[in-house]
């Protein structure tokens, strides 16, 4: 986190994927993740 403070610019490069995750594209092949609880809207 320090160096985000530091480098904003780094942060703003993936701001658009804040909160998406990657097991969002294999919830039918994952057992321990709650489906109803990812969020798959990407804009």
């Amino acid at each position: 986190m320090m160096l985000l403070d530091r480098k904003p610019e780094l942060k703003e490069i993936n701001s658009f994927r804040a909160g998406i995750n990657w097991y969002r594209n294999y919830t039918d092949e994952l057992k321990t993740i709650d489906p109803e609880k990812i969020r798959k809207d990407i804009q």
